[in-house]
């Protein structure tokens, strides 16, 4: 008779379980974002080494979501190596779990699979940065929470894309 408990109170469980609702409305809500244009200077804080930098900056857009996340995007023209030492420098929150303190090369091609989780209006507004080859790019990744920075570095010129995640 015991032996009959334990599955039975599983099976009366499943069926207790209550089934989540129809949450389709929110996604619609959340994944379209708002875009915008938006500078390098205006996105990164405010520092004496960026100001003193020469940046030709060409496109740069910010994918805003209505959950408070975004996402920018940026193609400009700068030394390379000046770019990561800036990005090395930046502050960070300390009281967060993970930061860098250096940039790290990822040794690996830049992988697109990253646009799966992106709107496709987030895709179209920064397909300078997807539409990419990705054996053209040094691929380097640096958390500086709450941003994430990712640096494609052009290998035939100065030519930098650069996408920066922020969580709220």
């Amino acid at each position: 008779m015991k032996s009959f408990i334990l599955p039975t109170l599983l099976i009366l469980s499943i069926f207790a379980c209550k089934k989540p609702g129809d949450t389709s409305y929110l996604l619609n809500e959340y994944d379209q974002p708002g875009i915008t244009t938006v500078t390098l200077r205006d996105t990164l804080p405010k520092q004496e080494v960026l100001s003193n930098l020469f940046i030709q900056e060409t496109k740069g857009i910010k994918a805003i979501y209505k959950s408070g996340r975004y996402t920018c995007y940026f193609e400009y023209q700068a030394n390379q190596q000046d770019i990561l030492k800036i990005i090395n420098l930046l502050p960070f929150n300390i009281n967060t779990r993970l930061s860098d303190t250096q940039c790290r090369n990822m040794n690996q091609n830049f992988s697109l699979n990253g646009k799966r989780i992106r709107s496709e209006k987030e895709i179209e507004s920064s397909a300078f940065f997807w539409d990419i080859n990705p054996e053209d790019f040094v691929y380097y990744e640096c958390i500086k929470s709450p941003m994430r920075h990712t640096l494609l570095l052009d290998k035939y010129s100065n030519r930098i894309l650069h996408r920066i995640d922020i969580e709220s």
